[in-house]
């Protein structure tokens, strides 16, 4: 089953959404490897999953946050690449946490690119789309997902191949 994408585009920007697959294929990313990522989410499978992605990868510079105020503390402490945002259950509060890092007075933390990971029917209709526009989320990646998926939308928001 190949990967499906869909890119949706606006006048200045675009969000790139992925249908992800299952798959277990591991691909190194050299190109990533010096790269650093703030992982964002309450669930432990999905933190723990991400993070060996990475690893597998050859990234090896992640941190992790369990909750929206760490990340917060976590991000004004050191500079990272991208956030990856596993909303979870947590819709609502996944959109409050991005406004803020968007909001931030530290220019480098306000443009830090946003992975958004999260359930299709969090975006089904167009008003999710247009909003998650407006919020500056750099790219949203649909469970469930793929290596291969999560690689290639941070590969798309960091510029790098």
């Amino acid at each position: 089953m190949a990967e499906q994408e869909l890119r949706i585009g606006w006048k200045s920007s675009a969000v790139d959404i992925s249908l992800g697959q299952h798959s277990q294929g591991k691909k190194a990313v050299s190109s990533l490897s010096g790269s650093s990522f703030c992982i964002v989410t309450d669930d432990a499978f999905s933190r723990s999953t991400i993070r060996q992605i990475f690893q597998d990868a050859g990234i090896s510079s992640t941190s992790v946050a369990r909750s929206f105020k760490d990340a917060l503390q976590t991000l004004a402490r050191r500079r990272h690449d991208a956030i990856v945002l596993d909303t979870g259950n947590n819709g609502r509060a996944a959109k409050d946490f991005v406004s803020a890092i968007r909001g931030h007075e530290d220019t480098d933390l306000s443009r830090t690119p946003v992975i958004m990971i999260t359930d299709k029917e969090d975006v089904e209709d167009l008003e999710a789309i247009e909003e998650i526009k407006n919020l500056g989320i750099n790219s949203v990646l649909l469970k469930p997902f793929s290596p291969t998926s999560l690689l290639s939308r941070v590969r798309k928001v960091l510029k790098v191949s």
